[in-house]
């Protein structure tokens, strides 16, 4: 066939923010009782604008005199260095055999506009946002109370495009008429919320410290997932939920800590949250959207309810006892255990929650002297849900992951830093499986990455 692989122009990508934000805060001593500290309020006023305008996306077609295939542009492959030997094959596409066919003949190339990209990821989103907060922080003795409230008030608006890609790319015509294939959509959302808390610090010794906390905090979902967008081909189609609702969320936080020296420290803390109306990304078949029936749509959704709970450790020590140059090293680790249950409440079965995993761990190794700062790192997560199906064989999860990474920065003089990370150093897999580990659905392997920048502050 006279096809090769889709080419992007990294040219037509552009985003824009557009950011005014006023804010107000007053402070004031106060006395009550045996307790001494402040009281603060102060308001927040913002207008945002942002912009995703991808219009500028194009795809290269062959249009020359001549056929060509892509028997012509193949290489032998290594069977046992793709996917780790995992997947056998003999030949595989030669990016530099293209790349300079496309150098030679770029004249006999047609520029086609990139339809899904500039059409269905271009969009605008407008929000308008006045919150207030108060708060009493009072200090009686070893005990440090503060309690407060924050008061939110936002106005947004997204707009984006629904249309059927199939049909637009069908036509082949210029980006104003496949415009004219779909339709601009608009949605409007308001919403209000109170957010109270109340954190409570005592310090036992001065090596020991407890602190205890109620908050009530909330998230919006991003503006892609709140776009009122519809992509739509071969009767499935993938959208967006300008009907998504702030996630709310209740919790209560204990931490005991213990510091050890100067520069180390001990923790432990137990956590519990009630989530209403978190996010997670839903397949649903035979949905309708919009006044119409498709095979399967997959777009955000808020689910009912979850609960989250669990412990965790962490443990920082800087080694400035040891001789010479031993001195500059330190260790850190963090140990999370969580159990959590998410509610569909549409006859869908319970599920741990979306995002979450089950344990997840941090080491590090760092040296630190004035001049050079150095860290490797190791992480662990277990596999979390990204996609919730129509049962349980049907949700794809996140494979476990771990990953070794170095970050390094050196001073050579004042107000210049030099900086270096190499990343993914064990060649971890980006992995998906659907339904159980047995039955992956995605591989990815992309080898180890470097980058290297110098940073000047004037």
């Amino acid at each position: 066939g006279d096809y090769f692989p889709s080419e992007k122009d990294p040219n037509g990508n552009k985003t824009t923010d557009d950011d005014q934000i006023m804010t107000l805060n007053l402070s004031m001593d106060m006395s009550l009782g045996p307790m001494n500290g402040k009281v603060k309020a102060g308001v927040k006023i913002s207008n945002k604008e942002k912009m995703a305008d991808e219009s500028g996306a194009e795809v290269w077609g062959w249009d020359g005199d001549d056929d060509i295939t892509m028997t012509d542009y193949v290489k032998a492959v290594d069977g046992d260095d793709f996917l780790e030997g995992n997947y056998k094959h003999s030949v595989g596409i030669d990016v530099d055999k293209i790349r300079d066919h496309m150098t030679a003949n770029i004249d006999d190339y047609e520029v086609f506009p990139g339809y899904e990209d500039a059409i269905f990821s271009t969009w605008s989103a407008k929000e308008d946002l006045m919150a207030y907060y108060g708060m009493l922080d009072m200090r009686m003795g070893s005990m440090n109370i503060i309690a407060g409230a924050r008061i939110e008030n936002a106005s947004t608006e997204y707009t984006s495009r629904n249309g059927d890609i199939e049909t637009i790319e069908d036509e082949e015509g210029t980006l104003d008429e496949a415009l004219a294939l779909t339709t601009e959509v608009t949605s409007n959302q308001d919403h209000s919320v109170a957010l109270p808390m109340l954190h409570l610090k005592y310090g036992v010794n001065d090596k020991m410290l407890v602190r205890a906390a109620y908050t009530e905090s909330m998230a919006r979902s991003n503006y892609g997932s709140l776009t009122p967008y519809v992509l739509a081909e071969d009767g499935e189609a993938e959208a967006g939920n300008p009907d998504l609702v702030p996630a709310h969320s209740k919790n209560i936080d204990l931490m005991l800590e213990y510091y050890a020296g100067p520069l180390g420290v001990i923790s432990f803390g137990y956590f519990t949250k009630n989530i209403d109306d978190y996010f997670y990304t839903a397949v649903m078949e035979d949905y309708v959207l919009q006044g119409k029936t498709y095979d399967e749509v997959k777009m955000p959704m808020n689910g009912d309810g979850a609960t989250l709970s669990g412990w965790e450790i962490n443990l920082q020590q800087q080694l400035s006892f040891l001789p010479g140059l031993l001195s500059g090293l330190g260790i850190y680790a963090n140990y999370t255990s969580t159990n959590s249950e998410a509610d569909y409440g549409s006859g869908r079965d319970k599920t741990t929650l979306p995002g979450q995993s089950g344990n997840t761990g941090n080491m590090s190794l760092s040296y630190e002297t004035k001049k050079v700062s150095a860290r490797l790192s190791y992480a662990i997560s277990d596999e979390y849900i990204v996609e919730v199906g129509g049962d349980a064989d049907e949700d794809v999860f996140y494979e476990p992951a771990n990953r070794i990474d170095i970050s390094m920065s050196y001073d050579p003089m004042p107000n210049l830093t030099i900086l270096a990370d190499l990343m993914n150093l064990n060649n971890a897999p980006l992995g998906y499986f659907q339904g159980s580990a047995s039955t992956p659905i995605q591989r990815e392997l992309y080898g180890p990455s470097f980058r290297m920048g110098v940073q000047y502050d004037f």
